[in-house]
């Protein structure tokens, strides 16, 4: 599927940056997981008795995730305990959303500049490459430009000499 943006420099730009950082990202992944892991795992000792959320890794995990998109409930984190979970939540908040997420956006854009930089500010555009086609059909519909599958059939058709034989020492 993604082979068919390489068509168009400036649709391929997304694929082309994805493959350029993809190293990138599975080593910061693989840190990432690590600390967000370790949040999940503290969320079941720190709340887990207390809160359904993270009654088991299952649900903590899941509460982990929805903390990063911004869906903790401080009220309900605050209940079990005013000082974990503000330890908790300031720290999951600075560490995993400010600067983790952020190093990612920074590895992606770090690639997609070099990637960018790679096929020029003059590559062509979607809306200039659908022109030029639309421009090159009307001209084969007036007569005024042959079709590339008239001109190889008509290649295919002629008959050519048969190549010489070289001569043994290579000269000829």
């Amino acid at each position: 599927l993604f082979k068919s943006f390489n068509a168009q420099p400036r649709t391929a730009l997304v694929t082309w940056t994805l493959a350029a950082c993809a190293v990138d990202v599975a080593h910061f992944g693989l840190v990432l997981l690590v600390i967000f892991l370790t949040y999940a795992v503290s969320g079941i000792c720190l709340f887990g008795q207390d809160l359904v959320y993270f009654a088991n890794f299952g649900r903590a995990f899941q509460a982990t995730f929805l903390g990063m998109l911004g869906g903790f409930d401080w009220s309900e984190l605050e209940a079990v305990g005013q000082l974990p979970a503000g330890v908790y939540y300031w720290t999951f908040n600075i560490l995993m959303v400010m600067l983790l997420l952020n190093m990612l956006l920074a590895i992606i854009m770090d690639a997609y500049g070099g990637v960018k930089a790679s096929i020029g500010a003059d590559a062509e555009t979607f809306v200039s490459q659908a022109q030029e086609i639309y421009v090159r059909w009307q001209m084969m519909r007036r007569g005024d430009m042959v079709n590339l599958r008239d001109i190889a059939t008509a290649l295919q058709k002629l008959e050519l000499p048969p190549e010489e034989e070289p001569a043994e020492d290579g000269l000829e």
